[in-house]
């Protein structure tokens, strides 16, 4: 993180750092998520509050989202774990092997309980 923050370091590579290592951590996992509306806000302020620190700006300077990635210039998180998610899954639909991802992707429960269940 002191890399991105750090004054000295020019924003062209503040921005390769942070495509090649922030963002791939932060949509770890992104393909089977549930990208619900509040998920979506948590990923996009995290991003922010990152592209603030490369800045080297605080909310207080009241500053446009847009203005911060028109300097910054860093990939949308929220739009790249989208783009995962249906790439993975056109990857699964795709697929002709039985694999355990999909398997659990169509999982459906059993129409009629057992006796044990019941």
């Amino acid at each position: 993180m002191e890399t991105l923050s750090s004054r000295t370091v020019e924003m062209k590579w503040k921005r390769i750092l942070f495509h090649m290592c922030v963002l791939p951590s932060m949509i770890y996992g992104a393909e089977t998520w549930v990208l619900t509306k509040s998920a979506r806000y948590k990923l996009a302020t995290a991003q922010r509050r990152m592209e603030r620190c490369m800045v080297g700006t605080c909310l207080l300077d009241r500053r446009t989202n847009a203005w911060l990635r028109g300097v910054t210039k860093v990939k949308d998180v929220v739009a790249s774990a989208i783009e995962r998610k249906w790439t993975y899954s056109w990857r699964l639909a795709m697929s002709a092997d039985v694999k355990w991802s999909k398997e659990l992707s169509v999982w459906r429960p059993p129409l009629k309980r057992t006796l044990v269940d019941q």
